[in-house]
């Protein structure tokens, strides 16, 4: 009985003597910083300060000598100091006391990757500093310990770090309904961890599947919020030995954290393209019209206004929900901005973009340069001195009058003897083109009368009936169709009251900047409404408080912006003809908007393989080519600044303080222990 009980203990001691080893030993975790050993802050861990004992302690610039060190699971380890990533300050190179980052006492900094730090006498990080890094005993001539071991708390914050702490939760291959066939856009879907962690991280795809090296790789995006959404241009490969279709599966991982990745949960098969169409229309599959997989929309030009050919011209294929079929589409990319009666050129700086905005003055900070050069240039607007009396930047023949355009139009107003004379939502009143608000809310008709579509007056057989049509056709003489009934409007606005911004003619409620919504928003844009006046603004979001839209659920062509919450993705809302919205502004086909997507084409190279001493981690240096328009932002400048960085190496990071002579030697005592034991054992029973 004794003896088991010497030999459980004994073993028991051993195994606690195995933990204290190091094996367990506390390490930061991703995009985390923690006062530990030397030992223990290697391969993918970096130091940024030594310290001569865990608490209490005098410190020392990295790399240093001191055993303990504050350590850091996020960047390559760069310690130059840029004047604005100082943790603390010393009063030496090493031996020495320390104070916070904004002291003035000492001079010796010790600084870290891209951290902004400041110091707290709270017990926890404040929201926009949420790095845990050191405490000191006071803000000045300090000791130095642990987060948790003095009062002066230094925290800081890291968009590094922040991306190292993203990890993905899910990834999976968006797959439209059909077959998806070959050169058809897929779409694949990436959630993070959260927002907080991931938003502007990079994620990086791999696509597999079949021969490996001819697959054409996706180009990486950053998170918006915890969702990236990347886009593979789909390729056919034949199954094994030509029999069948090959299935492909695609891992996302994030830039800045390599290990953080995920497979994709379902897979995707590719199909030859056997598919056969002539122009657009003749797509019956959306995903197939979408991406254009036949390569007709060159074809599919309606008008020869409309030029396919040409450079500035960028023609698709868009499938619409709505009709359920596919359309023609087309943007033009170079034409100069032309501004409607009332209106000025103003310039987004933001977006570095154009726009009409009514008004002769312009929102604060958009108002356009002037050189004064006496020519009207096509980036300046009514607000300047050299547009003054001319047309450059005004539609129709317009001239700009008092710092908008002004005077007669060339053409005057848009005649017509029927709706079908009218761009697509108009109608034709007494001879004239506008644009019915296509709204009954908030409009007052007559006694006896009530509202069709903005319209006041009577169903063809009265109040209490109603006649189904199409078109004026169907209707007897004297009603009109009407939101597919035969209605009688009247012709006079006595007693009819509408909603602002829009007024009454003939009975009918309409928008008061006709001009505006007879030709929709352009690419890029949405509808927005200052002061009862509508324009189209660059983006996906409009002016405070000038949102376009009135909230009653349905998308209506000229009341309704692509950022009201009644527009959903794939409405024309108030879009020029052929764009639709998609994000909240007016776009096109999703292969022409994806145009307009900035990425970040990676090209690494290994300088230290996993063989190469010391062992455990190989060195990656990397480098990006920015593929878009957007060129700012932290997804940007990481890109095109490349870096260095240390990846773990599969099922080879090694053990802190523990390496393999040390586990030798531990078995080895293990082994003489056990065979003491047999021995004393074998003596005994001899006896």
């Amino acid at each position: 009985m004794k003896r088991g009980m010497i030999k459980r203990s004994i073993f028991a001691l051993v195994v606690f003597t195995f933990l204290l080893s190091g094996v367990f030993a506390a390490l930061p975790d991703s995009g985390k910083c923690i006062v530990n050993t030397r030992a223990e802050c290697t391969g993918n861990y970096h130091i940024v300060m030594g310290l001569s004992s865990p608490t209490s302690a005098h410190g020392e610039v990295a790399p240093g000598a001191y055993n303990n060190v504050l350590c850091c699971a996020f960047g390559t380890g760069t310690t130059t100091c840029s004047g604005l990533n100082t943790v603390i300050k010393l009063s030496a190179p090493s031996n020495a006391h320390a104070e916070i980052a904004n002291g003035t006492a000492y001079s010796t900094r010790v600084c870290y990757e891209d951290l902004s730090c400041t110091s707290t006498t709270s017990s926890t990080c404040p929201e926009n500093n949420p790095i845990q890094m050191l405490s000191l005993t006071s803000t000045t001539n300090a000791h130095i310990g642990a987060f948790a071991d003095y009062p002066v708390k230094i925290c800081c914050s890291s968009a590094i770090a922040q991306m190292a702490s993203c990890t993905i939760n899910s990834a999976l291959w968006v797959i439209p309904s059909g077959d998806v066939i070959e050169g058809q856009n897929v779409e694949m879907l990436v959630t993070g961890s959260s927002s907080a962690d991931c938003n502007d991280a990079l994620v990086v795809f791999d696509v597999r599947g079949g021969d490996y090296n001819s697959i054409i790789q996706p180009m990486s995006v950053p998170f918006n919020g915890n969702t990236a959404r990347g886009v593979w241009t789909a390729q056919h490969q034949a199954g094994f030995l030509g029999i069948g279709d090959v299935s492909y599966t695609f891992n996302a991982s994030i830039f800045m954290n390599p290990g953080a990745s995920r497979l994709s949960s379902n897979t995707l098969t590719v199909k030859e393209n056997h598919i056969v169409v002539n122009v657009c229309s003749d797509y019956t599959v959306p995903g197939q019209c979408n991406s254009d997989v036949a390569n007709v929309a060159d074809d599919s030009s309606p008008s020869t206004d409309i030029d396919c050919s040409s450079e500035s011209t960028l023609c698709g294929c868009v499938w619409n929900t709505a009709q359920t079929r596919c359309e023609f589409s087309y943007t033009r990319i170079d034409e100069p901005l032309k501004c409607d009666k009332g209106e000025t050129k103003c310039y987004d700086t933001q977006t570095e973009t154009s726009y009409c905005y009514p008004g002769n003055t312009c929102p604060s900070g958009d108002t356009p340069s002037c050189n004064s050069d006496g020519i009207c240039d096509t980036e300046e607007g009514c607000t300047c001195s050299d547009c003054n009396g001319r047309t450059d930047t005004c539609s129709g023949g317009l001239t700009c009058s008092g710092g908008s355009c002004g005077g007669t139009t060339t053409t005057g107003n848009v005649t017509c003897t029927e709706d079908e004379d009218c761009e697509m939502g108009q109608n034709c009143i007494l001879g004239i083109c506008h644009m019915p608000i296509h709204t009954c809310e908030d409009v007052t008709c007559p006694a006896g009368q009530y509202c069709r579509d903005g319209t006041c007056g009577v169903n063809q057989t009265g109040t209490n009936g109603s006649v189904t049509c199409i078109g004026d056709g169907d209707c007897a003489s004297g009603n009109e169709c009407i939101a597919g009934i035969c209605f009688n409007p009247v012709d006079s606005c006595t007693g009819v009251s509408c909603p602002s911004p829009s007024v009454c003619i003939s009975g009918t409620c309409v928008n008061n900047n006709g001009s505006l919504v007879t030709d929709g928003c352009d690419y890029g844009y949405t509808l927005c409404n200052a002061v009862g006046l509508f324009f189209c603004y660059p983006g996906n979001t409009c002016p405070s408080g000038e949102t376009a839209g009135n909230n009653n659920g349905v998308c209506e062509f000229g009341f309704d912006g692509c950022s009201s919450s009644d527009c959903e993705d794939s409405d024309r809302d108030t879009c020029k003809q052929g764009l639709y919205c998609i994000n909240e502004r007016c776009s096109s086909v999703l292969p022409l908007a994806n145009l307009n997507l900035s990425n970040c084409r990676i090209t690494q190279t290994i300088e230290k393989d996993c063989n190469t001493e010391p062992t455990g981690y190989r060195t990656i240096t990397w480098s990006g080519v920015w593929m878009g328009n957007i060129t700012s932002g932290a997804a940007y400048s990481r890109c095109i600044a490349g870096g260095t960085d240390n990846v773990p190496c599969p099922a080879e990071i090694q053990l802190p303080f523990f390496d393999y002579l040390q586990m030798i030697i531990t078995l080895v005592v293990i082994a003489g222990i056990y065979v003491s034991l047999v021995l004393k054992s074998k003596i005994k029973k001899k006896k």
